[in-house]
């Protein structure tokens, strides 16, 4: 019994200390950081070009992080990424005729940005790639694969992400707009929901 509750306790201690060094070598790399950043150990961190994280940033275990020296990756406020997400930001050169690519370490500078905006929630397994921009308060599901722009409140799943539908009905997402003190507008969504026929 006393070994159980000494085991119990050291493992909650290790796990506790290695997320401190995580979070804390998180931090560390990014260009600008906000407060109450948590990222659970392990996590496996390539950080060059800019990385701004906002304020309550969650990460699960075992995030991958790579990004070139041209990568621009914006993470809003109230971000969550589940266990192991991956953020791959940056392309090899692809227009080389000198030599095959797994010989050529220069970046390329045609890399598009990551924007994560605040309130998404990023499910287990999801790999955000360059040109990713999931807008305010989505919900990506475990999995997805993200390259290209996701509309405001809604869900997107699948290889590639697509949106499936709409998180609230007008009412609700009006209520939700005005509880977040949102940058977006009810009518500016809508608009957007129509365009990408959500």
């Amino acid at each position: 019994m006393i070994y159980r509750i000494y085991y119990s306790f050291w493992t909650r201690a290790r796990r506790a200390v290695m997320t401190f060094f995580s979070t804390f070598h998180f931090k560390r790399n990014a260009t600008c950081a906000g407060d109450k950043i948590k990222v659970v150990s392990p996590v496996s961190l390539n950080v060059k070009g800019r990385l701004d994280v906002g304020d309550c940033f969650f990460c699960g275990p075992n995030l991958y992080y790579s990004s070139n020296d041209y990568s621009v990756v914006k993470i809003g406020d109230s971000v969550m990424l589940g266990p192991f997400v991956k953020v791959i930001s940056g392309n090899h050169t692809l227009d080389s005729v000198a030599k095959h690519m797994r010989y050529i370490h220069e970046d390329d500078p045609k890399t598009k940005p990551i924007i994560i905006e605040d309130g998404v929630w990023i499910g287990s397994g999801a790999t955000i790639l360059s040109g990713a921009h999931i807008s305010e308060g989505v919900v990506i599901g475990s999995g997805a694969v993200v390259s290209s722009h996701i509309p405001p409140y809604c869900i997107a799943v699948g290889v590639p992400a697509k949106k499936i539908r709409r998180r609230f009905t007008d009412d609700s997402l009006k209520i939700m707009l005005e509880n977040v003190c949102s940058a977006y507008s009810f009518e500016s969504i809508i608009n957007q929901y129509k365009k990408y026929s959500v």
